[in-house]
C-alpha cells in the first residue's frame, strides 16, 4: 500500500482550485497472468474474455480520506482490460495540457 501513497505528489496541481488531484487505473500483470489492479475515482475498468465481461471482485481500501478499489485476479491469453478516463487533461496543472487538448 505504501507504493500507492507515492502517487499523491505526482498529481497535477490546479492553482485556481488550490488542489492536486488526479484519477487513475493501474494494472500490473506478471508473466503467469496474475493481475493486480488499483482504481481511484474514475469509471471502473472491465476485463473481457472472449468478448464477454469477466466479473472481478474489488475490495475498497482507504488511503488517507480517499477510497481506492483494489483487485487481484488471473488473466488469460487474449483477455483484454478496458480502462476508461474521465478527462485527465482537464485536471489542471499539466504543463502541456493545451497541446493535448488541441491534438485531441
Amino acid at each position: 500500500m505504501k507504493r500507492w501513497r507515492r502517487l499523491r505528489p505526482r498529481c497535477p496541481f490546479a492553482p485556481e482550485r488550490g488542489l492536486a488531484y488526479c484519477t487513475f487505473t493501474i494494472l500490473r500483470v506478471n508473466t503467469a497472468g496474475k493481475a493486480h489492479m488499483v482504481e481511484f475515482d474514475n469509471p471502473q475498468a472491465i476485463i473481457l474474455r472472449g468478448g464477454k465481461e469477466v466479473p472481478v471482485e474489488k475490495t475498497e481500501i482507504e488511503i488517507g480520506d480517499k477510497k481506492v478499489l483494489e483487485s487481484r485476479f488471473s488473466m488469460q491469453e487474449d483477455d483484454m482490460c478496458v480502462a476508461f478516463s474521465d478527462g485527465a487533461i482537464h485536471a489542471g496543472g499539466w504543463p502541456d495540457a493545451e497541446f493535448w487538448m488541441a491534438a485531441g
